[in-house]
């Protein structure tokens, strides 16, 4: 969370802009190392909905932290630097994938198949699986049983890269919803002095739902208010003050979603879809998703008044949802509106956007 100071006294409300910093992704099993045919392989989970097929044949990088027992914290990144190995989940040659051929494309690969491999080969210290237990050990004083306690995903290895020839595009892993966080946090560095307190509120968990502490459905957000309000009334705190505080505040819940894909036109309703190049998308989904009409005016007035390029979007009905952060914070009482920019190949190891629409989006997010 960053949170800019306001002229005002925090009771007469807050502006948030709210995003989620978790993207599809692969996480490692608690015990992960297994051998097979004399490589070591690693047992992942999928964080996200993904399709299988996209991530094999490209390179991983192994991030995250590992806690010991003892307190101590290790911090691994393996595989983004250019000099580091990669892990990769291999795919199976076309002269050999006769019966995968005839699977649907939910099933080309399952979820338990998601495995890379890590080592391979006989070493000294015998298998590739024995060995890379050695090699944790000896490298990281990493024990097998620290991979119990911790947070370790694969991602994919390919660095950020301007796309075609007029470089407008911009290709990346985790643009969902990344994009959005860098975004509010640029916002909020160039921001002067605000009328209201602003905060940027960047939270995880939000592609499995907002569970655990970390995630949206927690009171951190809240809490964190009701300790600002607290030191502002000198102690004196009764609940129904930080009820009205709620009443009084603005949220944005921002979050891309699929832009028109040029190859496959039919898939969105083209007159309510978003276009690259476009600008922010205001979301309105309907089926009690949207703002109230009132603060959607207001919300068309303060991008118009300060220049900012938008659209609307919806999915074609039933197909498509609405709302991420957004339901978990109007649930205070705050009113709330969806965000987002166009983004296509979302929840692929390699998104794509539009330079201008996320500078449009970073511009929206200062206006408000």
């Amino acid at each position: 969370i960053l949170i800019v100071g306001g002229n005002k006294s925090i009771q007469e409300g807050v502006r948030i802009s709210a995003a989620h910093i978790d993207s599809p992704r692969l996480e490692l099993k608690g015990r992960p190392i297994y051998g097979s045919a004399g490589f070591a392989l690693f047992q992942t989970r999928y964080h996200g909905s993904i399709k299988t097929y996209q991530w094999t044949n490209i390179p991983l990088a192994l991030v995250g932290r590992v806690d010991k027992k003892d307190g101590s914290t290790i911090t691994i990144s393996i595989g983004l630097d250019d000099n580091d190995p990669i892990m990769m989940i291999p795919d199976l040659a076309p002269h050999v994938s006769y019966d995968q051929k005839k699977r649907s494309a939910d099933e080309v690969l399952t979820y338990e198949e998601l495995d890379p491999i890590v080592g391979s080969g006989p070493h000294k210290a015998g298998a590739a699986d024995k060995w890379l237990l050695l090699h944790l050990k000896s490298t990281y004083n990493i024990d097998a049983s620290d991979l119990v306690s911790a947070e370790l995903s694969l991602v994919p290895a390919m660095p950020p890269r301007d796309m075609g020839f007029d470089r407008r595009l911009i290709a990346a892993y985790g643009q969902d919803d990344k994009l959005s966080s860098y975004a509010g946090v640029r916002a909020a560095i160039d921001m002067t002095t605000p009328e209201q307190t602003a905060i940027i509120y960047l939270s995880d968990n939000e592609e499995t739902g907002f569970n655990n502490v970390t995630g949206a459905s927690s009171t951190y957000l809240t809490n964190m208010i009701g300790e600002f309000l607290y030191a502002e009334l000198g102690g004196k705190y009764r609940e129904p003050e930080l009820a009205r505080l709620f009443r009084k505040s603005k949220a944005l819940s921002i979050d891309v979603n699929p832009g028109i894909n040029p190859i496959s036109l039919g898939v969105l309703e083209p007159s309510n879809a978003a276009n690259l190049s476009f600008g922010i998308n205001i979301k309105l989904y309907g089926s009690g998703y949207n703002a109230n009409s009132e603060f959607i005016a207001w919300t068309r007035a303060a991008l118009d008044e300060a220049g900012v390029a938008w659209q609307t979007t919806a999915y074609k009905v039933g197909r498509g949802g609405g709302g991420t952060l957004g339901r978990e914070i109007a649930h205070y009482n705050i009113d709330t509106i969806d965000f987002g920019v166009p983004v296509l190949s979302m929840h692929s190891p390699y998104s794509v956007s539009d330079k201008s629409d996320v500078y449009s989006l970073y511009q929206g997010i200062k206006a408000f």
